[in-house]
C-alpha cells in the first residue's frame, strides 16, 4: 500500500487539521496530496509496517474523528 485516501463528503478538507501518529501515540510527519475539496491523499509507502492511526479535527464543524488502519 503506497496511499491512504481520505474522503469526507460533507466536510471542506482544506480547513481540516489532520495528523498522523504511530500506535505508541508519537506523530509522524507526513505528505498530503489535494484530490479536491473532499478528498486529500496520504503517502504511506515509505512507512514501517505496523498500525498507525490517523487523526483528523475541525474546529468549524465541531468535527473530529480518529482512525485506524494497518500499513503491510
Amino acid at each position: 500500500v503506497e496511499f491512504v485516501h481520505v474522503r469526507l463528503d460533507h466536510i471542506n478538507l482544506d480547513k481540516v487539521k489532520v495528523s498522523m501518529h504511530n500506535i505508541i501515540g508519537n506523530e509522524i510527519s507526513i505528505e498530503t496530496e489535494r484530490i479536491d475539496e473532499h478528498e486529500i491523499r496520504i503517502r504511506v509507502k515509505d512507512f514501517d509496517t505496523g498500525y498507525y492511526l490517523l487523526a483528523l479535527k475541525d474546529e468549524q464543524s465541531k468535527f473530529r474523528g480518529i482512525y485506524k488502519f494497518l500499513k503491510r
